[in-house]
Parts: C-alpha cells; sequence; structure tokens
C-alpha cells in the first residue's frame, strides 16, 4: 500500500507542477470528481484511502493555487483586503455548501448525492475556458514613483477635500477617442481613492477639456501617488497622448477653503 502511495503523491505533484493555474484548478477538480465517485460507489478500503489521498493533494494544489491567484490579480496596497475578501466568500460557500449537500444526502441518499455533486464539479470545469484565472497580462507593479504635488502651504494630512484638475488641448476630431480614453482613466481615479470623477468640455473654447477629481483628505490623495501601477500608466499616457502641445496637461491641486473658527479680535 505504501508504495503505491508514494507513487500517486510523486505523480501528482509532477503533474501539477507542470500545468497553468486554470490547469490545476481543472484537473485538482476532476480528480476530486473521480475521488467523490469512488467514495459514492466503491467499497475497497485500500482504493478509497488511495481516492481520498488524491482527493487531498487535488485540494490543498487548487486552494494554493487561488490563493496565489487572489495576491497576483491586484495591486499590492489592496491584497490584503481583496484576500480576506476572498477567504471569507470562500469558506462562506463551503459552510453554505455543506449545509445543502447535507440536506441532499439526507433526502436522496449519500451515493445519489456524492453522485451529483461529483457532476457539478465536472460540469465547472467547462467554466474555466470563459473566466480563465489571470486571463490579462497587466503589470500591477508600482509604477515610478512620482514627484509629489508641490505645497507652499502649510497642510495637515486630514485636511481636505482635495480638488484635483487637469486641463487637455484636444483635438475636436479626436474628442470621441480622447472621452473614451478618459473613462478608462475614471476608473483608475476612483478605485485609488477619489470620491468623485468628471470631465467637462469648456463651451467657449472646443479644444479644451478639464478633468476634475475630488478626494477625501490630502493624506488621501498621497496615497494615490503610492497606489499608481505600471498598468495605471500606461491608462494615462493613452489619455495624455491627445494634449496638444509641447508641455503636459496643467495640473491644479486645490485645498476646500474652512471658515476659521477663531473670533475676530
Amino acid at each position: 500500500m505504501m508504495p503505491a502511495v508514494c507513487v500517486a503523491i510523486a505523480f501528482l505533484e509532477k503533474l501539477f507542477g507542470l500545468l497553468t493555474t486554470d490547469g490545476v484548478v481543472i484537473a485538482g477538480t476532476l480528480v476530486f470528481a473521480v475521488a467523490t465517485l469512488i467514495l459514492a460507489f466503491i467499497h475497497n478500503v485500500p482504493l478509497v484511502l488511495l481516492a481520498l489521498l488524491a482527493a487531498g493533494i487535488a485540494w490543498t494544489s487548487m486552494t494554493s493555487s487561488l490563493n496565489i491567484t487572489v495576491q497576483l490579480a491586484v495591486p499590492a496596497w489592496v491584497q490584503a483586503r481583496a484576500l480576506g475578501t476572498y477567504q471569507m466568500v470562500f469558506q462562506g460557500g463551503s459552510a453554505i455548501g455543506s449545509i445543502v449537500w447535507g440536506v441532499a444526502a439526507e433526502h436522496w441518499g449519500m451515493p445519489s448525492a456524492l453522485f451529483v455533486a461529483a457532476i457539478g464539479l465536472v460540469g465547472g470545469t467547462f467554466t474555466a475556458r470563459r473566466y480563465p484565472l489571470l486571463s490579462g497580462k497587466l503589470d500591477l507593479g508600482p509604477a515610478l514613483r512620482r514627484a509629489e504635488p508641490l505645497v507652499v502651504i502649510e497642510l495637515q494630512p486630514e485636511e481636505g477635500p482635495v480638488l484635483v484638475t487637469l486641463e487637455y488641448c484636444i483635438n475636436p476630431v479626436q474628442a470621441e477617442e480622447f472621452i473614451a480614453a478618459i473613462n478608462a482613466l475614471r476608473v483608475v481615479r476612483l478605485r485609488d481613492g477619489a470620491i468623485r470623477w468628471g470631465i467637462f468640455h469648456d463651451t467657449s473654447q472646443p479644444n479644451r477639456y478639464l478633468e476634475t477629481f475630488i478626494v477625501e483628505s490630502w493624506v488621501d490623495h498621497l496615497r494615490q501617488y503610492e497606489r499608481f501601477t505600471v498598468a495605471d500608466r500606461e491608462i494615462r499616457e493613452r489619455v495624455f497622448a491627445f494634449h496638444q502641445g509641447d508641455k503636459p496637461p496643467v495640473i491644479s491641486h486645490m485645498i476646500y477653503a474652512r471658515q476659521s473658527q477663531e473670533a475676530p479680535a
């Protein structure tokens, strides 16, 4: 029995090592489905133990691959939150699934419930082509550090809100393409901390556009510089490519002007 177990472990580890992330998840799912069918209809103890061993290896390989995928699919600054959300959904789904299959086994019997579960596992693999893991080729690494905005007045980190404006000079012929490109940048601004975003067209100057976004505080705006990825920079460069002129778009950083609470002398 032990030599067969060692051979199975070595074979599965080598197989999973040669596969892509999607391949590991698909192969692991199929191995788990086969093990489930064996549990449902086979009563040979050594074979059942071997199936359980294979299922354990498949489960470990799948979960580790999914954990890594979650971390690689998001920028570094949001990895902890993304992994926490994933774990909550994963564990919550497991708990709900336990209830569902427990009820199914009570009403249909254990073999029938395991058989339906195995069919569901196999059917789920057909979604891999439509929803591949890490399908994009975005570079989510941090972009080179940009110079922080020039400040000549004293600001507190929590002071705000902050209004940021960028003034573009756009050829009217390219206006539609520019609007499409800058709406992709809108997603970046909002994701990185902006609470409001807009693009405005000057009614007196057809080639003048003004992008505006508001950030809750000055420190939140500085964090936007840290969250900017290489993929975000590519989106911004596509937008800036529409700008006409030797100089880049004019950028302004404005802090909300609050009335002083001090009483007059």
